[in-house]
């Protein structure tokens, strides 16, 4: 047997878990921008774009994000300001206070 010398961990779902619900911080965010639509619903359409773009190679960096939530919010318009959206979610999950092990 071969001695190990390296152990990657996946953190998001992993480790960590957001405080709150998905679905619930995209419904409460998406409301500021005019998006009608219940935390169930963004949940599942998260899931969803989250699936599609998880394992296509690219660095899970701001912009594969910025892509991720905009096409969350897609189906239900987009929103008003979809940029400013995607900033406070961004902000949001990038706050340590969002998640706990």
């Amino acid at each position: 047997m071969q001695d190990v010398t390296t152990v990657f961990f996946d953190a998001g779902g992993t480790l960590v878990h957001p405080i709150e619900d998905v679905g619930e911080v995209y419904a409460r965010t998406g409301r500021t921008y005019g998006v009608d639509a219940t935390p169930r619903q963004l949940m599942a359409s998260f899931l969803q774009t989250f699936g599609e773009h998880k394992l296509d190679g690219r660095r899970q960096d701001k912009a594969w994000w910025r892509q991720v939530v905009d096409e969350t919010f897609r189906p239900f318009g987009g929103g008003r300001d979809p940029r400013a959206m995607f900033e406070e979610l961004y902000a949001h999950f990038c706050a340590p206070g969002s998640w706990r092990l």
